[in-house]
């Protein structure tokens, strides 16, 4: 299936692909059988949202290989215009379907992103659950732009096939434009908050909360503070746009453009700072993470607090694909049981992260 042949529907003046998940998995193999490197991007209320007020953000998401409906509220967008995806491929489900595809094709991925040490821990967790997954390296999303160079370096070093980055919207699309040919990989993901949820950082919504649309609640919840903006003021504003398109109004209000070169693949770009601390050698398990010393700190953009769960179980949920999925297409890969540490802790935190 090339790129012309993808159904698409068109939101904000962004396509979507329109893939069942098997069409969709398919659609990536083939992206890697082009020996071209593709972005693909998980595609949401608030990534649409930003590319309605970002116009550079939106030529980003526009030079992406694919873009994929995440969450309910591009579901109901789609139905404003009497459309349909035939399923909601939320990027926190879908992502395991991608690394059990590169599992089973012997792909190697790298994970890049979130605070020190969540990414190996993740990555330990899922080498353990995917057999035949091979993680070759792992790096946090904390880091200077002088630092940028020798992570695209190492990354190319370690014969990645795959690079998932989790450094939040719109900071993780474009590095993965720029820098994916450099890495030499063929397939860039950017994953939001992922490894996160799947180390315990922060607590999944119980299923049935998924079922009904309602994850986003459960965010704003836990993390009123990050994400009261996002939701409570992203989310109508989303659906007005949403609904005065499907009416054949203007979609968009744009606001001043974000100084982003319009160089392509392989060039640099500031990256968001923040620690660069060691991270300890693990060997087995098809996980072989080379070890990184500390090269000094720098300050990180943005602080906040992040809400730990309490006493949570990892049966509390399980982290299936949605229902509009055939059962027998699900993959039983539930998050790891988030850390009970009492109080929340304040740590370095990404720039409006995806999930």
């Amino acid at each position: 299936m090339s790129a012309s042949d993808v159904p698409t529907i068109r939101l904000l003046g962004v396509d979507l692909a329109r893939l069942e998940t098997q069409e969709a998995l398919g659609k990536i193999e083939d992206l890697y059988g082009s020996g071209e490197p593709s972005l693909i991007a998980f595609t949401n209320a608030h990534t649409l949202n930003l590319a309605a007020e970002q116009p550079t953000y939106k030529k980003t998401l526009g030079r992406a290989a694919l873009r994929l409906n995440d969450g309910k509220g591009v579901m109901i967008a789609a139905w404003f215009q009497g459309k349909r995806f035939p399923h909601d491929l939320n990027g926190n489900f879908f992502t395991p379907r991608i690394l059990s595809l590169a599992a089973e094709r012997g792909w190697s991925v790298y994970f890049l992103g979130a605070a020190p040490g969540v990414a190996e821990v993740a990555a330990g967790r899922l080498v353990r659950l995917l057999p035949g997954l091979k993680v070759v390296g792992v790096r946090d999303g904390y880091f200077s732009p002088a630092e940028e160079g020798s992570i695209v370096e190492r990354i190319r070093s370690s014969g990645a096939d795959v690079v998932l980055a989790g450094l939040g919207n719109p900071l993780q699309e474009r590095w993965l434009l720029r820098h994916l040919a450099g890495t030499g990989a063929r397939i860039g993901v950017g994953v939001g908050a992922f490894f996160d949820f799947q180390a315990g950082e922060v607590e999944r919504a119980p299923y049935w909360m998924n079922l009904l649309g309602l994850e986003w609640l459960h965010r704003l919840v836990l993390e009123p503070r990050r994400m009261w903006r996002r939701y409570v003021l992203g989310n109508p504003r989303f659906l007005y746009r949403a609904a005065r398109e499907a009416l054949g109004g203007r979609a968009t209000r744009v606001r001043g453009p974000i100084d982003e070169p319009e160089t392509g693949i392989g060039s640099a770009i500031p990256q968001e700072t923040g620690n660069n601390l060691a991270i300890p050698q693990e060997t087995g398990n098809n996980l072989a993470i080379p070890q990184e010393k500390a090269a000094g700190s720098v300050v990180p953009q943005e602080r906040g607090k992040r809400s730990k769960a309490r006493g949570a179980s990892a049966s509390s949920h399980s982290d299936l694909p949605r229902r509009e999925q055939p059962m027998a297409e699900q993959i039983d890969l539930a998050p790891a049981a988030p850390k009970d540490e009492g109080s929340s802790s304040e740590e370095a935190e990404h720039v409006q992260r995806t999930r």
